[in-house]
């Protein structure tokens, strides 16, 4: 005796989904149980923006008058429920334009900043009186060792056809702090130094750095940095008329000397040639800084200020 067979209700939409994750084939569902005529849904014609954008995502690029047109389209779409979705994809298209936008503007604005500080190197004019170039020296910005700085150093002493100019290299801590050259350990070591060939620093001395600002702490005083201070100090030899120069390390040296190497102008009279002035006598030695570091070369220290003193 056959069962009695009966219709099956048909599937809700809700069945039909989770017996399709079963793995149950679409195809049998059909035959088992069709789709009601109310839940079938009709295929609808893609919006002709949608078309244009889906050939644009492909790569297609579309023509001047298309471009218009499509800027067009979509100002008049502003108000429709797509409106949204075109500024998205607006937003989208034109994002590598934008980027490529910045970074050509980024580029052009480092390249006009460094083009500007270099012409406001060489364009800069130097004062011709004391308190000007002073002034000057105090409010420099001419390279990026003033950004750290507690203020530029000026020099100190007789400003007045000093017997001597005595050229360090850099500002110390302690000599930014207290905005004079050579405080400190280095100092002390320098006026030992001068007082043993007889001189008395306050009154017949002028000191000063090559380099005006101190250097930013874990940087070494740059060649840059020199070239930005080298024309105030030589406006301050200029100004002063020394009677000798006495040039502590390297930096100082080839500041003035840029042709001589330090140890082959070291220990020996060399003559200094200004625009204006007569040759100026001038001894490079070790900078008391290095010497107190290494107390080793103290000796040759003393022998190149032998040929300073043979200079009096």
């Amino acid at each position: 005796m056959r069962p009695t067979s009966s219709k099956l209700p048909p599937l809700t939409a809700t069945q039909r989904l989770w017996l399709q994750e079963l793995g149950v084939p679409r195809s049998l569902l059909s035959v088992v149980s069709p789709m009601p005529q109310s839940e079938r849904r009709r295929p609808t014609a893609k919006p002709r923006v949608q078309q244009t954008v889906g050939s644009a995502q492909l790569g297609q690029q579309p023509s001047a008058p298309a471009a218009a047109a499509g800027v067009s389209a979509v100002a008049e779409a502003a108000k429709s429920p797509a409106a949204g979705l075109l500024k998205s994809l607006g937003k989208a298209d034109s994002q590598p334009e934008a980027e490529s936008l910045v970074a050509s503007q980024s580029s052009q604005t480092t390249t006009s900043s460094v083009a500007a500080a270099a012409t406001k190197l060489m364009q800069r004019s130097i004062v011709s009186d004391l308190k000007g170039l002073h002034e000057q020296v105090l409010a420099c910005q001419a390279c990026s060792f003033h950004a750290e700085r507690q203020q530029a150093i000026f020099g100190e002493g007789d400003t007045q056809t000093p017997a001597l100019f005595v050229v360090g290299e850099a500002p110390g801590l302690e000599d930014d702090r207290q905005g004079q050259p050579f405080q400190g350990g280095a100092g002390q070591l320098l006026q030992n130094m001068l007082a043993a060939i007889g001189l008395t620093p306050q009154q017949t001395v002028f000191m000063t750095t090559a380099i005006k600002c101190r250097p930013p702490i874990n940087a070494e005083a740059s060649h840059d940095a020199l070239a930005a201070c080298t024309p105030y100090l030589k406006q301050q030899i200029v100004l002063m008329q020394p009677a000798r120069l006495l040039l502590l390390g390297s930096l100082a040296a080839s500041a003035l000397f840029t042709e001589s190497p330090f140890e082959e102008i070291r220990g020996t009279a060399q003559k200094l040639k200004l625009k204006g002035l007569p040759p100026i006598p001038a001894v490079a030695t070790y900078a008391p800084s290095f010497l107190l570091t290494r107390p080793h070369l103290k000796l040759e220290a003393w022998r190149d200020l032998q040929a300073l003193a043979d200079l009096f």
